[in-house]
């Protein structure tokens, strides 16, 4: 039997809260922007229209943000998969209260305004966005500055797959006190280029001469599938 977590649920019930603003403000900011951002001169019949259809609106999201995951998934460790369905969820909300929109309003040629609805998406997902991917910033500064003085540097040779896994783990984990200051590939395209904010800063030749410019106390070789002879070499 499952046990209850107060925290997993008090962090739900604060998204909910907050997804309920966002589709508001959502809603306010695409219909003021028509009008120059003056909300006087926003006609009574539009801002009618979004106050009766404002619960439906809400209810709607709220399902299809569940349905996409946005409630469930663990926003500190965050990547490409939960954004995808950030923008899937963001997409299909703003198609539905299209449809739902013009639907409740079929007798009304214009319910809105038409730039309304892109205007709608955009600003949700904005909002969505930063509510989602806001606190795993702001956990990536606080653990670039926790116990910086003893903080050992470290070299990555590998700046591929398992290199770009190894440098988002050190970087996003509170539990490991390293400081990544560069990484060797062999591969030109790569050179100079950037993995999470760490600079490729040579090849295996360069290997010796980084460590001491770096101040390197850790190497660690990110290639699986090394030979013996390449570890050795």
């Amino acid at each position: 039997m499952m046990s209850f977590d107060r925290k997993l649920w008090v962090r739900r019930f604060i998204l909910v809260g907050y997804d309920i603003c966002a589709v508001l403000v959502a809603s306010l900011l695409a219909l003021i922007i028509r009008f120059d951002f003056n909300y006087t001169l926003v006609p009574i019949e539009y801002l009618n229209t979004i106050w009766t259809t404002m619960g439906y609106t809400i209810i709607m999201t709220i399902f299809i943000f569940s349905f996409f995951r946005l409630y469930s998934s663990l926003w500190t460790y965050a990547g490409a998969t939960e954004l995808f369905y950030l923008v899937c969820a963001c997409l299909v909300d703003t198609m539905a209260n299209t449809i739902g929109l013009t639907v409740t309003n079929h007798y009304r040629d214009y319910p809105l305004p038409r730039s309304f609805y892109p205007l709608y998406g955009i600003f949700l997902l904005a909002l969505v966005f930063m509510s989602r991917y806001s606190y795993r910033g702001l956990r990536t500064l606080k653990n670039r500055h926790v116990d910086s003085k003893n903080r050992q540097n470290v070299l990555i040779i590998g700046a591929g797959e398992a290199g770009n896994a190894l440098i988002r783990e050190i970087k996003n984990s509170p539990f490991i006190n390293k400081k990544i200051v560069g990484v060797i590939d062999d591969a030109s395209s790569k050179r100079g280029r950037y993995i999470h904010g760490v600079k490729v800063v040579g090849s295996r030749e360069d290997i010796i001469y980084k460590a001491k410019e770096l101040k390197v106390q850790e190497i660690i070789l990110a290639i699986p599938k090394a030979t013996p002879q390449e570890t050795k070499e």
